[in-house]
C-alpha cells in the first residue's frame, strides 16, 4: 500500500467546458487474471440540490481474482467535491470489490442534468466506465440591498435609489425592470444576471411639492421574472422628506371664496338670448379648529326655463358642526330609494348621527317639477354592532293629481348591510293619496363568493303609489362566474318598466326594456380584451310619437386594446330584427349589422386625439320596415398643460334613435385657463334635449372667477425656535446658515438663532455644508428633527465636533493554486458596512478595491466586509474590524480576499477535505 502526498485541485482545458476533471490516484496494486472485470453503480440520485450531499456505490466484480495494477478516476461537473471515500484495505486476491463515495454538490451548481462518471484504468489504459446522470434542482433567489440611502431629501430635488440586485439563486434570471416613481436609469430592457452575480440599479426620481411641511417619499424596485408563474418581487424604501419652502406666517385664519361672474349666450330653435350672471361661492372651515364648515353658493339671476342648459340660479347654504348638517335654501333631497330618490328645490334640511343614531327633517319646495308644490318629512335610523342599519322614513307632499291639488303621505322602512362580500339594501313603503293605498317596494344585492359574483335588483311602484316611481316594476338580474384568471362567463337580465319622475335637470324617457344576454369575456393578455354577448333584447319608446319599438335576437362581439399610447374598442353586431312600429303583416324581420371603431391616441403625454365611427344597416327605427344605412362618426382633442390648461373638445354628427332617450351632445367644447387666482372657463355645446327639440339647442358660456381668501378668526396657537451651536473652540459657531423650509438664518457670534411665528408641526433643521468649516459635523448625522408646539418656545442645542474619516483597501490575492485566482479571473464585489449603536453607512469598494467614509462622528465602530458574488470561490481574511475614528485624522483599514484552496488527503483509505 502506498501513500500518496495531500494534492490541490487543479483545472485543465476540461474546466473551459464548464467540467473538472478530479484525479484519484489510489495506489493499489492487484492481480487480474481474466480481463473480464465488470462495475455496478447503485444508490444513484435521480434529482439533487445546490449544497447538498449524495452517496454513491461502485462495485467492481471479476470471476476470478485480480492481479493487475489499478487506477480509479471520477469525473464531476466544476464546484463539485468528494468529502469522504471508503475502500477496501486489500483488493489482491478479490473478485468484489466495495467502494463508497460520498460527493457535495457545489453551492452554486447549475441547474439542469448533470453526468458524473466513474472510469477504472489498469496498467494506464481505460479499461471501463459508468455514467449516471443527475438533474440539479433549480433555486430562485434574488436579493435587493438598498446602498447609501440619504437620511432625508427636500422637495424638488432629485432622489437616486442604488440597488444591488443579486441572483443568489443557481439558475440565470432574466428580469423585467420597473419603478412606480421616476425611470430607472440606463435600462430600457430585461437585465440578464447569471447565478452569483450582482448588478447596481438605479432608480431616479424628482421629490414633488406637495406644500406640506414634512412627508415621507418612497423608493421602489419592482423585478418581473420572465416567467409568468412567479411572483415579481419588491424592494420599497421610504425617505423622509422635508419642504423647501415654508408658507408665510398668516397670523389669520382664513375662509376661501370664489367670487366671479358668467355670460352666456343661449340658441333655442334660432332664437338668441344672451345673460349676465353673478357667482360668489365658498367652502371650509370657519374657526381656527376646523370644528365649524361652512359652505355656500350664491347664483343668479334665472333667466331662461329650460334649467338642463344650466343658467338657473341658486342661493345655499350649508353649515356642518361635528355630526350635525343644516342646509338652507336650494339643495338636492336624496331621501330614500322608493320614496324620493333625487329632488332639487328650496327649502331646509336638518340631519345629525349620534352613537349610531340617525335623525334627519326636511322641508322643500320642489323647483323643477311642475306637478309637485311642496314636501316635508323626516327619517329615524339606527346601526347595530353587526353593522345592519335600519330606518324608518315619513314624507308628505302636495302634488296635483287630474288638475287639483291632494296631499299624498308615504310610511316605509328599510334595511342596508355592507360587508366584505355582502352588499344589501331594502325598502318597503306604503302610500296613502286620494283615497287609496298602495305599496312600494325595492331590493338591492350584491353578492361576490370566491369567483362568483351576484348581482340582483328589483323594484315595483302600484298604480295608485306616487312616490319617486309610479305604476312601474324593474327587474335585474346579474351572475358572473370567473373560470380562470383571464375567462369570466355570465349571464344578464333586464326588465323593465319603470316610471320616474325626474327633474328638469335630469330628463330620461325611460323606455321599456326587455332582455336576456350570456357574456363571455375573455382578457388574451394585460392589452387585449374580447366580450362576446348573445341573446335577445327589446325595447319600446315611451313617447306619444315612437321612434322605435323593436326585438331581436343578436350575437355582438367587443374587443378592447389598451397600451401606453392608445385605446381601442370595436364592435361588430348581426341581429335578426322585427320592427313593431309597422303592422303585424309588414312586421318581417330581417338582419341588421353594426360596426362601431372608437380610438384615442396619446401623442404625448399633454395631447391626445380620439376617432370614432359606426356603420348601422338596419330596419328597426323605419315606419315601412325597410332596411336604411346610418352612418356615424366624430372625434375629440384633448390637450392639459400640468395646472394651467385643460382643453376638451368632442364632436358626434348624430346618435341611433334609441340613444336619443336621454340628453346629447353633438358638440361640446370645455377650456380652463388657471392662472392662480384668477380661473377663466369656456364651455360650448349644441345638445339634443327629449321632449323639447332636436339638434338646435346651444348655449355658449364664458365664465371669470377670482379666488380669495378673508379674514376671519385671529390664530394664537404659534410657536418658535431658539437654538445654538455648540462645541470646542476650534468649531466655527458665528456665520453657519440655518435653513427651515425657505427661511434661512445665520447664527450670530454665539451660534445662536431665533424662528418665530412658526405653526404647529414637525420642521427638519437643514445646516448648509459650505457655510461650515471643512470636518465640522453636527454630533447627531441624522435628521435633525423639531417639533413645534403651540404657544411654546422649542430650545434646540446643536453641538459640533471635529471629524473623522476611514480610507479602505481591498487586496485581491492569487492564492496557492495556479488558474483559480488573480487577474485571470473575475473579481467579487465587496459591500462595507460602517456601523455603531446609532448610525450606519454602506459603500461598494471600487474596481481598484478602494472605498472611504468621510465626515464620521469620532469614537468606536465596526467595519465589515462582505462579498455580493463569489461567495464559496472567495474568502475575506478578518471581514470584521474594531476601528476607532479619531477626530481630523484617517483611519486606514485593509481587507484581504483570496480564492478558497481545496486539499484532499488519503489516510488509511478515507479522505478528509480542507480549505485554504
Amino acid at each position: 500500500m502506498a501513500f500518496v502526498k495531500p494534492v490541490s485541485l487543479k483545472t485543465n482545458t476540461a474546466m473551459k467546458k464548464g467540467f473538472f476533471l478530479l484525479f484519484f490516484l489510489i495506489g493499489i496494486t492487484s492481480v487480474i487474471a481474466q480481463d473480464n472485470v465488470s462495475i455496478k453503480l447503485s444508490n444513484l440520485p435521480a434529482q439533487t440540490k445546490a449544497g447538498e450531499r449524495f452517496t454513491v456505490i461502485a462495485e467492481i466484480s471479476c470471476p476470478t481474482p485480480m492481479s493487475q495494477r489499478v487506477w480509479a478516476t471520477v469525473k464531476f461537473p466544476e464546484g463539485w467535491q468528494i468529502i469522504a471515500k471508503k475502500v477496501p484495505p486489500r483488493l489482491v486476491g478479490l473478485t468484489n470489490a466495495r467502494f463508497v463515495y460520498t460527493i457535495s454538490v457545489g453551492k452554486y451548481a447549475t441547474a439542469g442534468e448533470r453526468e458524473v462518471s466513474v472510469m477504472v484504468f489498469k496498467n494506464g489504459l481505460e479499461s471501463f466506465v459508468e455514467h449516471f446522470t443527475t438533474k440539479v434542482s433549480p433555486i430562485y433567489s434574488i436579493s435587493v440591498t438598498n446602498v447609501n440611502p440619504p437620511a432625508f431629501i427636500k422637495e424638488g430635488e432629485t432622489l437616486r435609489s442604488s440597488f444591488l440586485v443579486h441572483n443568489a439563486g443557481n439558475v440565470q434570471e432574466n428580469l423585467r425592470l420597473e419603478t412606480s416613481q421616476g425611470f430607472i436609469e440606463g435600462y430600457e430592457r430585461p437585465i440578464v444576471i447569471e447565478p452569483n452575480r450582482s448588478t447596481k440599479i438605479t432608480v431616479v426620481q424628482v421629490i414633488p411639492k406637495i406644500g406640506g411641511e414634512s412627508w415621507l417619499a418612497t423608493a421602489d424596485l419592482k423585478l418581473v421574472p420572465s416567467d409568468s408563474a412567479r411572483k415579481p418581487i419588491y424592494h420599497v424604501v421610504s425617505i423622509p422628506v422635508f419642504s423647501t419652502k415654508t408658507k408665510p406666517i398668516d397670523p389669520y385664519h382664513r375662509f376661501p371664496i370664489e367670487a366671479g361672474a358668467w355670460y352666456n349666450i343661449v340658441s333655442r330653435q334660432g332664437s338668441y338670448t344672451s345673460l349676465a350672471q353673478y357667482d360668489i361661492r365658498g367652502k371650509g372651515f370657519i374657526d381656527p379648529t376646523n370644528k365649524h364648515r361652512l359652505e355656500f353658493i350664491i347664483h343668479g339671476p334665472d333667466q331662461i326655463d329650460l334649467p338642463i342648459l344650466g343658467a338657473y340660479d341658486q342661493y345655499s347654504v350649508s353649515y356642518t358642526y361635528d355630526t350635525t348638517n343644516i342646509q338652507l335654501g336650494d339643495y338636492s333631497l336624496m331621501f330614500s330609494k322608493i320614496m324620493e330618490q333625487s329632488r332639487f328645490g328650496r327649502g331646509v334640511k336638518i340631519e345629525r348621527e349620534n352613537n349610531g343614531k340617525m335623525y334627519s327633517a326636511f322641508y322643500q319646495r320642489p323647483r323643477f317639477i311642475s306637478d309637485i308644490k311642496e314636501t316635508l318629512g323626516g327619517s329615524y335610523a339606527f346601526r347595530s354592532r353587526s353593522g345592519f342599519k335600519t330606518s324608518f322614513n315619513y314624507m308628505s307632499k302636495n302634488m296635483l293629481f287630474n288638475g287639483r291639488s291632494i296631499w299624498s303621505h308615504h310610511i316605509g322602512v328599510g334595511g342596508a348591510l355592507k360587508t366584505k362580500q355582502l352588499t344589501m339594501e331594502h325598502e318597503v313603503a306604503a302610500n296613502s293619496s286620494n283615497g287609496k293605498l298602495d305599496v312600494g317596494l325595492y331590493s338591492m344585492v350584491n353578492y361576490a363568493w370566491k369567483r362568483v359574483f351576484l348581482t340582483n335588483l328589483f323594484l315595483y311602484a302600484g298604480k295608485n303609489y306616487f312616490g319617486f316611481f309610479n305604476n312601474g316594476w324593474q327587474f335585474v338580474n346579474n351572475v358572473t362566474f370567473q373560470v380562470t384568471p383571464k375567462l369570466t362567463v355570465g349571464l344578464f337580465n333586464n326588465y323593465s318598466r319603470i316610471s320616474p319622475s325626474f327633474d328638469l335637470l335630469n330628463i330620461n324617457t325611460s323606455p321599456f326594456t326587455k332582455s336576456s344576454l350570456g357574456i363571455i369575456s375573455y382578457s388574451i393578455n394585460k392589452n387585449w380584451k374580447a366580450i362576446l354577448n348573445a341573446g335577445f333584447q327589446a325595447r319600446e319608446d315611451r313617447q306619444q310619437v315612437k321612434k322605435f319599438n323593436y326585438r331581436e335576437n343578436l350575437a355582438r362581439l367587443m374587443v378592447f386594446l389598451t397600451t401606453k399610447n392608445m385605446q381601442l374598442w370595436a364592435t361588430g353586431e348581426l341581429s335578426n330584427t322585427q320592427n313593431l312600429l309597422v303592422p303585424p303583416d309588414l312586421s318581417i324581420p330581417s338582419y341588421s349589422y353594426r360596426g362601431i371603431l372608437q380610438n384615442e391616441f396619446y401623442l404625448t403625454s399633454q395631447f391626445s386625439l380620439g376617432l370614432n365611427g359606426e356603420f348601422y344597416r338596419t330596419n328597426k327605427f323605419s315606419s315601412d320596415n325597410i332596411q336604411r344605412d346610418y352612418l356615424y362618426y366624430g372625434g375629440l382633442i384633448r390637450y392639459r398643460v400640468k395646472n394651467l390648461l385643460d382643453f376638451n373638445l368632442n364632436y358626434r354628427n348624430n346618435y341611433a334613435p334609441d340613444e336619443l332617450i336621454v340628453r346629447r351632445d353633438f358638440f361640446s367644447l370645455q377650456a380652463k385657463l388657471d392662472l392662480g387666482n384668477h380661473r377663466f372657463t369656456a364651455m360650448g355645446m349644441q345638445t339634443y334635449i327629449p321632449g323639447y327639440s332636436e339638434q338646435n339647442n346651444f348655449i355658449l358660456s364664458l365664465q371669470y372667477r377670482y379666488l380669495f381668501n378673508i379674514a376671519v378668526a385671529k390664530v394664537k396657537n404659534l410657536g418658535s425656535i431658539k437654538g445654538q451651536i455648540t462645541g470646542a473652540s476650534n468649531v466655527k459657531k458665528e456665520g453657519v446658515l440655518v435653513q427651515i423650509g425657505s427661511q434661512k438664518y445665520l447664527t450670530d457670534t454665539d451660534g445662536k438663532f431665533v424662528i418665530n411665528n412658526l405653526k404647529p408641526d414637525r420642521y427638519a433643521v437643514s445646516l448648509f455644508r459650505s457655510s461650515m468649516t471643512m470636518n465640522d459635523i453636527p454630533a447627531h448625522q441624522g435628521i435633525l428633527e423639531v417639533e413645534v408646539k403651540a404657544d411654546s418656545t422649542h430650545s434646540l442645542e446643536i453641538p459640533f465636533i471635529k471629524a473623522g474619516m476611514i480610507a479602505g483597501k481591498v487586496n485581491y490575492e492569487k492564492g496557492n493554486n495556479p488558474g483559480l485566482a488573480g487577474d485571470k479571473i473575475e473579481k467579487p464585489t465587496v459591500l462595507v458596512k460602517l456601523f455603531n449603536g446609532e448610525d450606519s453607512h454602506l459603500t461598494l469598494a471600487n474596481e481598484n478595491g478602494e472605498f472611504t467614509f468621510k465626515e464620521i462622528k469620532p469614537g468606536d465602530w465596526k467595519l465589515q466586509a462582505t462579498l455580493m458574488m463569489g461567495e464559496g470561490k472567495f474568502s475575506i481574511s478578518q471581514p470584521q474590524r474594531d476601528v476607532t475614528v479619531v477626530a481630523e485624522q484617517a483611519k486606514e483599514v485593509t481587507f484581504v480576499v483570496r480564492p478558497v484552496s481545496r486539499t484532499i488527503r488519503f489516510i488509511d483509505r478515507s479522505i478528509q477535505t480542507g480549505s485554504k
